[in-house]
């Protein structure tokens, strides 16, 4: 029981986020360890603010009624729920159109 008990906390170790980042090209969910999601914005379609279910990448880490979607151009949408996520949001936007003006497609 404790090796199950251990092997279960190293996977929500593992697997569960712990930071989200907003670069120049791309966001990045951090995730424990070395591990990392990256997605960049030629593959991103909008970031917003939702209430509907997500049928994608669900690495939500609370229980709210609102969380972060990711929608990709291609591959599942991921949702996400930072601590603040109307500014995640609004840095991701902004990024995201700088990035757009730049033509960096």
């Amino acid at each position: 029981m404790l090796t199950g008990g251990l092997i279960a906390g190293l996977t929500y170790w593992l697997v569960f986020p712990r930071e989200y980042q907003v670069y120049e090209d791309h966001l990045r969910i951090v995730l424990g360890g070395p591990f990392s999601v990256k997605v960049g914005f030629g593959n991103v379609r909008a970031v917003g603010v939702t209430r509907k279910f997500s049928s994608g990448l669900n690495l939500t880490t609370t229980i709210t009624r609102t969380h972060v979607e990711i929608v990709k151009r291609r591959g599942m949408s991921i949702a996400i729920t930072p601590s603040d996520a109307e500014a995640f949001v609004r840095e991701a936007n902004r990024a995201l159109s700088r990035w757009g003006e730049t033509g960096a497609r």
